[in-house]
């Protein structure tokens, strides 16, 4: 690997989720979207060495509270009551924003990184609740 752009292209896999720390505050009402998504992010990117990542997202009150299968993310983002997904990660220097649907226990969207190497890919994601 090696390329720092890789990593972000992972993150716009993830149709719903983001590993970040934060601070406490009280609990979010429920989301019909809430718990664990499997993601499988690909790139549309043709020089990009890593063509496809899987990740998990867990998703609570319908926000994004942690992300694994990137390093060292930081990111923002929620899954709106009707299914919207927007989320944003920074991770090694890049940034990637991801968008998207979810409807029931499926998902999928796209990503675009500043990256120039791993630029863009969609994503799908399934519900493992």
């Amino acid at each position: 690997m090696g390329h720092r752009h890789i990593v972000v292209f992972c993150l716009a896999v993830a149709t719903v989720a983001t590993a970040s720390a934060r601070p406490a505050r009280a609990p979010a009402a429920p989301s019909p979207f809430d718990g664990v998504w499997t993601i499988e992010a690909t790139t549309r990117s043709f020089f990009c060495p890593m063509r496809s990542k899987t990740l998990q997202a867990v998703v609570r009150g319908g926000a994004v509270v942690q992300l694994t299968g990137l390093p060292s993310p930081r990111s923002t983002g929620q899954v709106d009551a009707s299914g919207g997904v927007v989320i944003t990660v920074e991770t090694i220097g890049h940034t990637a924003r991801i968008s998207g649907r979810v409807q029931g226990a499926q998902g999928q969207g796209e990503w675009t990184s500043d990256s120039v190497i791993c630029a863009n890919g969609d994503w799908r994601a399934t519900a493992t609740r």
